[in-house]
């Protein structure tokens, strides 16, 4: 990601960058920009300056008396994690996506948000560029999860920087009391779907699970994630915002996700969960969850935990096919899958 600081309001191809704003722009388009740039009136440092994150800042460190600056753009259950920083900065820029919000909301030490949909700073000049290199420092997160994705996240946020683990660092920091900012009555919710493939399953089986241990609670899930299945004791909610979303996380009396944010959202909330595990080790993410239960699934691949995401052809499971929606250790390899979610989840109604 790079830093476009724009000196002269400038249109490059489709895009407007105006006076006095920094833009955070992918290495993509950054190279797509400066080749069109030859179509400028001129030298091309007089429009615009481009940095490095290392280079327009330095690192941020604990005690420094800087404000802390990261970049993450996504998703919701890794913005609840970055909470944790808040243990050790009283001040944090996070620059990231407005639909975020609602989790950032959450968090003990709230952060100003930089939405990544427009400028990130505005108004700079040459007096404005040095107060931001004098008073932030950046910390690099932006990739960390994904390149330390077998070790406990919150383990390789706090190596980061060089600070003691303490097992209260291994959550997030939400504030003491949160509610929902609208209130819905939900019993048993299902997030059975996450953003890749490889940590997704298919609603049927949790259903069915939940019908054979608990006939008499009432069932809901979310209709884009149910890949167009009907339930007759299903109820379907459409999360029409982010905010929405959360709030029916944080209204539920009880949710049973896959690895997706509303393990951690609840966890952070002190609210309980059942956490499911196949293509990643629970370990990695809740180990130090006091609130939430999370269990791995029987392994019925030789591969299993792979931590493979399933969103890049480079990350693919050899084992899935084009076609499949969802994991197939959770799904067409595990024969057994809803006695066993079953088992799991009476087990979790019984220590809840």
């Amino acid at each position: 990601m790079k830093l476009w600081w724009i000196k002269k309001t400038v249109n490059i191809n489709i895009a407007r960058l105006c006076k006095g704003c920094i833009y955070v722009l992918s290495d993509e388009a950054s190279e797509q920009l400066e080749a069109d740039s030859w179509k400028l009136p001129g030298k091309k440092s007089d429009f615009y300056q481009i940095f490095d994150f290392e280079d327009l800042f330095d690192p941020w460190t604990s005690g420094s008396g800087r404000r802390l600056l990261m970049l993450r753009s996504g998703g919701l259950g890794d913005i609840a994690a970055l909470s944790v920083y808040g243990h050790f900065a009283d001040k944090i820029n996070l620059l990231t996506f407005n639909n975020y919000l609602p989790v950032t909301d959450l968090w003990s030490i709230k952060p100003t948000i930089h939405d990544l949909n427009g400028p990130v700073f505005s108004g700079i000049d040459f007096i404005r560029l040095n107060f931001l290199r004098k008073n932030y420092g950046y910390l690099d997160v932006n990739d960390i999860i994904e390149k330390g994705m077998r070790k406990n996240w919150y383990e390789v946020f706090i190596d980061l920087i060089n600070k003691p683990f303490s097992e209260e660092l291994g959550r997030p920091y939400f504030q003491r009391i949160v509610f929902p900012s609208k209130k819905y009555d939900i019993d048993i919710l299902i997030n059975n779907k996450a953003t890749a493939r490889m940590r997704s399953m298919n609603l049927k089986h949790i259903v069915e699970a939940i019908s054979k241990v608990a006939p008499h609670r009432r069932i809901f899930a979310f209709e884009n994630q149910s890949d167009g299945q009907k339930f007759d004791n299903v109820t379907f909610l459409d999360a029409k915002t982010s905010r929405q979303y959360v709030d029916f996380l944080l209204s539920a009396k009880d949710v049973i996700t896959i690895d997706s944010a509303p393990a951690h959202i609840r966890e952070g909330c002190r609210l309980p969960a059942l956490a499911l595990y196949f293509s990643f080790d629970s370990e990695s993410r809740t180990k130090y969850y006091k609130y939430i239960q999370s269990v791995n699934l029987p392994a019925v691949c030789e591969l299993q935990p792979c931590f493979l995401h399933g969103i890049n052809p480079e990350d693919h499971c050899i084992m899935a096919t084009d076609e499949e929606l969802y994991a197939p250790c959770a799904d067409r390899l595990f024969k057994d899958v809803v006695n066993y979610l079953a088992e799991m989840v009476n087990k979790y109604f019984k220590n809840t």
